[in-house]
């Protein structure tokens, strides 16, 4: 080390052996163990009459000494071999630095070639194989591959199996770092690889990912290619983060693009105006507890026939429910439609009869209220398939509830309900709504419950079907304060009127 240092500093030294001949001595030397290294001037012979260390990093390297002068010297030597390796260290530690410079300048500069090949790469696998080419390029490697489980990709093309890969990159999981082999190790490699190198790659915290390297020309991999390795594994790591967040802000953006489709097209299947009957007078409306739900309500009216009125509840809520909705309110559509003489029993005989197989395989049910209305003797005929609440409130009489009689859609081969009848007078009123609104809860968990429908209801009969319906809403609303709607709530109703009054009611579903 030394003899490498008197070499490169030579011209240093050589003035301070100058002043000290000028000063007087003899000669003057530095030198190890082995003996003098240089000495001025040149072919001086002797032993020097005073020396003192050399001190590099704690330890002596060496000596330095002068001939010729009486140990009174003592004090100014030492304090020049200090001066001396001072300066020898600092300009070492510059030179480091220069060099730190000029790596962290590589670095910076391989960095910028990743993130400009990955730029416009917005797939996975895309990403990857940029990732890999440009790693080879950087490197100078034959090729490269990544993996991010269970996807692979190979710059420029496979060099090793899969599945031998797959070895190497485990070994190197297992003890969180990086595994070098070079050629001539210890251990053996395949017979086309000469060198390796595998480097877990963290993603989201976990070493999920990884790159391999294979054949690094001129030599194997050293210190300085592992410092790169791992510069370029940090920023992989945050490039796949990058293009999954941004797949996974895509697929969120298309899933609510298709949701926003989906409820469109699940309220236009609601009737978007009520049916036009002076005896009677009409609102209805749904709110889902999400984007789509499982509720729905339904009106046909057709020339010489009654007004068919139909709402049902697919238990649970969101896409699946939505779907089951849509297949009950086709089947039961168009056995109202189309039916020689649709009455309520025979409507929800012929869709549980369509859907009793389908339902079963889904585990899918539904609740589902049908009824007929005649506007000549302002009766209405109904069957109730396990639905509530169903409330009537007669214009002389507190409400009350209309239990049902036939289990829900889905449930049993057959249905077994009956068909009922009750007069709408002036007055009188009916309301069928779905169990979203007796099963709301407040910030207690306490269910609104139906007493206080019933109360709420009756305290409400003297409005019209717009504001009764807008009032139990806002009263749910208000007991639930503010907590996300539990269920999907809907609400038909039918307030006897006049006869001789004629109104249109409008609503928006």
């Amino acid at each position: 080390m030394l003899a490498e240092l008197v070499l490169t500093h030579r011209e240093h030294i050589a003035s301070i052996a100058q002043g000290w001949i000028a000063s007087g001595a003899g000669s003057f030397s530095i030198g190890d163990d082995a003996g003098p290294i240089c000495t001025w001037p040149s072919g001086a012979e002797g032993e020097p009459s005073v020396r003192t260390p050399l001190i590099w990093g704690g330890r002596s390297i060496g000596w330095m000494g002068v001939a010729g002068c009486s140990h009174h010297e003592q004090p100014r030597l030492a304090s020049e071999a200090q001066l001396l390796m001072k300066l020898l260290i600092a300009e070492r530690d510059l030179d480091q630095m220069t060099n730190d410079l000029i790596e962290t300048q590589d670095q910076l500069l391989a960095m910028y070639d990743l993130t400009s090949s990955a730029r416009n790469h917005l797939g996975l696998a895309e990403t990857m194989r940029a990732l890999a080419a440009e790693a080879a390029r950087l490197l100078h490697t034959d090729a490269v591959s990544m993996f991010l489980m269970p996807l692979i990709v190979h710059h420029p093309h496979p060099i090793i199996e899969d599945s031998l890969l797959l070895q190497y990159v485990e070994r190197a999981k297992a003890h969180n770092h990086i595994l070098v082999i070079n050629e001539g190790g210890a251990e053996p490699l395949p017979g086309n690889i000469r060198n390796l190198c595998v480097m877990p790659i963290s993603v989201r915290g976990k070493l999920s990912a990884g790159i391999m390297l294979f054949n690094k020309s001129i030599s194997g991999f050293i210190a300085a290619d592992i410092k790169l390795i791992r510069a370029i594994t940090e920023h992989a790591g945050m490039q796949i983060e990058q293009t999954l967040l941004y797949q996974e802000s895509l697929a969120q953006e298309r899933m609510k693009t298709e949701m926003h489709l989906a409820r469109q097209v699940q309220q236009r299947l609601l009737p978007q105006q009520a049916p036009a009957i002076s005896a009677i007078d009409v609102y209805a409306e749904s709110r889902s507890a999400l984007q789509v739900g499982g509720d729905f309500f339904y009106f046909v009216e057709q020339p010489a026939r009654p007004l068919f009125i139909a709402v049902g509840d697919v238990a649970g809520k969101g896409i699946s429910a939505a779907m089951i909705m849509a297949m009950l309110h086709a089947s039961i559509c168009s056995a109202a439609k189309f039916m020689p003489h649709p009455s309520v029993v025979r409507v929800l005989a012929r869709a549980n009869e369509d859907l009793y197989d389908d339902f079963t395989i889904l585990d899918a049910f539904a609740t589902t209220f049908v009824a007929q209305y005649t506007q000549d003797d302002q009766l209405l005929r109904y069957t109730n398939a396990g639905h509530s609440p169903v409330i009537f409130c007669p214009a002389e009489s507190p409400p009350i509830m209309i239990e049902s009689d036939g289990p829900p859609i889905g449930v049993l081969p057959a249905y077994l309900g009956s068909e009922h009848m009750i007069h709408i007078r002036a007055g009188d009123l009916l309301i069928v709504a779905t169990d979203g609104f007796s099963e709301a809860q407040n910030a207690a968990g306490e269910l609104y419950g139906y007493d206080r429908l019933l109360a709420l209801i009756d305290s409400l009969r003297a409005k019209p079907a717009l504001e009764i319906a807008n009032d139990i809403f806002g009263a749910i609303d208000r007991f639930s304060g503010g907590r996300p709607q539990d269920d999907d709530q809907t609400l038909v109703v039918i307030k006897g009127k006049e006869r001789d009054k004629r109104t249109t009611a409008e609503y928006s579903a």
